[in-house]
C-alpha cells in the first residue's frame, strides 16, 4: 500500500509538472517555410523546442531556458516546412513534456 502511494505521488508531482511546462496557442505555417515562431513557452527547467514532422524527424530545434518566452523563432535547417502538418515538441531532459500539431497551408 505504501508503495502504491508513493507511486501515486511521484505520478501526479511529474503530471502537475508537465502541465506547467507547455505551449502556449501555435499557429499555422505556410509550406516551404525556413523558420516557424513559436508564440509561447513556458518550462520549469532549461528544455528544447523541436520541429518535427510525422514521422519524428527533426527539422529545427531551438534551446530555451527556463521562464516563459515569447515568439520563439525555430530555424528550419536545409529543408523546408512539408505539404503535410508539422508537430512543435518540447523535450526536457529527453522526454516529451508537450506537442502540439501546426498546421501547414499550402504555398500560391
Amino acid at each position: 500500500m505504501r508503495l502504491l502511494l508513493i507511486s501515486l505521488t511521484l505520478s501526479l508531482t511529474a503530471a502537475a509538472a508537465n502541465a506547467n511546462n507547455s505551449f502556449g496557442v501555435l499557429k499555422a505555417v505556410r509550406e516551404g517555410s525556413s523558420f516557424y515562431d513559436v508564440r509561447l513557452v513556458r518550462t520549469l527547467t532549461n528544455a528544447v523546442v523541436q520541429i518535427q514532422t510525422w514521422d519524428g524527424e527533426v527539422l529545427g530545434s531551438r534551446e530555451v531556458e527556463a521562464g516563459t518566452r515569447t515568439n520563439l523563432r525555430v530555424r528550419i535547417g536545409p529543408k523546408r516546412i512539408p505539404p503535410t502538418d508539422v508537430f512543435a515538441v518540447l523535450l526536457i531532459d529527453g522526454e516529451i513534456a508537450d506537442r502540439d500539431r501546426i498546421r501547414v497551408f499550402k504555398s500560391r
